[in-house]
């Protein structure tokens, strides 16, 4: 079975230097951002031959905007405004569900901090040592992946 790229895509630019006309940028490419390797590099413009920012703001835009609907539906031709107005919808949800699992797992954070200094005082005798827990630390790591703000594209 055929497998694509999961995830939301970004673009960057590459290869920036000056000249006696300002910054050139060689290259615009493709990538996932957790990623370093490109989905697709030196998006250009087929009319002029040079980068295309544009293209690639487009092409980043129109994968992210598929994100959960099936290739052959996409390639079938066969996805209407309401596929995304439902996309649109599952995603308010599913925002709404993230902020209600958020505010839980600070909750259970505060309750394991506080289990941990009662239950076991000679160890955890400060905020600093509770944070060296394992669970605690994959706590507070998950609550500063949820509360970092989103990469404007």
């Amino acid at each position: 079975m055929r497998e694509f790229t999961k995830g939301r895509l970004e673009h960057s630019s590459a290869g920036h230097g000056w000249t006696g006309k300002g910054l050139i940028i060689d290259e615009y490419f493709i990538r996932r951002p957790e990623d370093d390797v490109a989905l697709a590099a030196d998006v250009i413009d087929p009319e002029t031959g040079k980068p295309s920012e544009e293209n690639a703001r487009r092409l980043v835009a129109c994968w992210n905007a598929c994100e959960g609907i099936p290739t052959d539906a996409l390639e079938k031709g066969r996805i209407s405004s309401d596929a995304f107005q439902l996309k649109e919808s599952r995603g308010d949800a599913a925002e709404q569900h993230c902020e209600e699992l958020l505010i839980a797992l600070i909750e259970s954070r505060d309750v394991i901090s506080t289990a941990l200094k009662t239950g076991a005082p000679d160890w955890f005798d400060s905020d600093e040592a509770v944070s060296k827990h394992t669970t605690v630390q994959k706590i507070d790591a998950a609550i500063a992946k949820a509360t970092q703000p989103l990469n404007p594209a």
